[in-house]
């Protein structure tokens, strides 16, 4: 199956060389036919042994009423008695003979449907439907128990895996809210935590939580991811990234002054998307300017525009 190409959910992506196998095929089914063959001759025979038995007992039934009534002798009456254990023994053994027929054939059937089983290996199904990511066999290379051939990724089902420091673990627990950022899309993903990962790692001191995401045709695995929890609500100040001046270590913004341009020096915190969280430098209520790619200096007349 080429790389990259869609599956369905048993759909034959693999075939092996089962030459070998049809010839083990072929020989069980000869096998088996060769056992029920000679059926209708056991058959036969018991119906023969049957009907001698059925003459004996009858004939000795009427010899035993003459031997009682003394008219034959006690030889003649041996000779019955033979007569019916040879034909007794004659039935037994072509009952015997069937049953030893049967078994074989059990063990016929047995062994041709082990055959067909070991055939149905030899077509390899996707158990679900995906992607075919990667090939781990080439045609002609020789199959083993446990070898992979191909790796089917499932269409849906995605996980990111965050690794969280360990003082946060009191703190996030399944079900709890989240957003993913992954860097191959521009957009957020509202999720929830769908499991938590107990055991620590004892190198960097964090433990994992999954979270999963939508199917989307965009999402693949390995794909690098952020996860921001939200563990509460306060309120805070936040102006547009775009609106922040850097100098150095220096981080301003210009603010509308009655129509001037006025800096101010400000200290940022956490970055929430486009915009950036103020922690001192500016009040509520101040209008910032925004995109002004270092074209301003503190003074500078501004002209604003509907």
């Amino acid at each position: 199956t080429p790389l990259s190409r869609s599956v369905s959910a048993g759909q034959v992506v693999a075939v092996l060389d089962a030459r070998e196998i049809e010839t083990g095929l072929d020989a069980a089914r000869a096998a088996r036919e060769e056992a029920r063959s000679g059926l209708p001759e056991v058959e036969n025979a018991i119906a023969a042994a049957q009907a001698q038995l059925n003459l004996a007992q009858s004939t000795w039934k009427r010899m035993k009423s003459l031997h009682d009534q003394k008219s034959i002798t006690a030889q003649e009456m041996d000779e019955a008695d033979a007569r019916l254990a040879m034909a007794r023994a004659n039935h037994e053994m072509a009952l015997a003979k069937k049953k030893q027929l049967e078994e074989k054939i059990r063990q016929a059937d047995s062994g041709l449907a082990r055959v067909s089983l070991q055939k149905g290996y030899a077509e390899v199904t996707a158990p679900f439907a995906g992607i075919v990511i990667e090939r781990k066999a080439e045609p002609g290379m020789l199959a083993s128990p446990g070898m992979p051939i191909l790796v089917v990724e499932q269409a849906a089902g995605y996980r990111l895996e965050a690794a969280i420091e360990e003082g946060m673990l009191s703190r996030i627990r399944p079900g709890a809210a989240a957003s993913v950022q992954l860097d191959a899309l521009d957009k957020a993903i509202d999720t929830r935590v769908s499991e938590i990962v107990p055991a620590l790692d004892a190198m960097s001191r964090t433990f994992t939580a999954k979270l999963d995401l939508p199917a989307s045709p965009q999402i693949r695995s390995g794909l690098f991811g952020r996860a921001r929890f939200t563990l509460g609500e306060r309120e805070a100040l936040t102006i547009p990234a775009a609106a922040l001046d850097r100098e150095g270590q220096l981080e301003r913004v210009f603010v509308n002054d009655n129509g001037s341009a006025r800096a101010r020096l400000i200290t940022t915190g956490a970055r929430h998307g486009d915009r950036l969280e103020v922690l001192s430098g500016l009040t509520a209520g101040e209008t910032i300017l925004v995109g002004v790619d270092g074209r301003l200096h503190d003074g500078a007349r501004i002209e604003v525009r509907p």
